[in-house]
């Protein structure tokens, strides 16, 4: 049987748990710089703009 090292997995799943943060703040950065939401530093929230509402809003009534 293959020696399990638990050590390994908690780093590797801590990586790819900073990653995917990475990309979720990559991707509200974005939304931010477009205008559809705007993001408070301060409080570490965000809050979707009317022009973020409109464009929900027309994507879901064109499908």
């Amino acid at each position: 049987m293959p020696q399990y090292n638990i050590l390994k997995t908690f780093s590797e799943n801590i990586t790819a748990q900073r990653q995917y943060q990475a990309k979720i703040l990559d991707t509200l950065i974005l939304l931010d710089d477009q205008g559809y939401i705007v993001l408070d530093p301060d409080t570490d929230e965000s809050s979707i703009t009317l022009k973020g509402l409109l464009k929900i809003n027309n994507t879901v009534f064109s499908n």
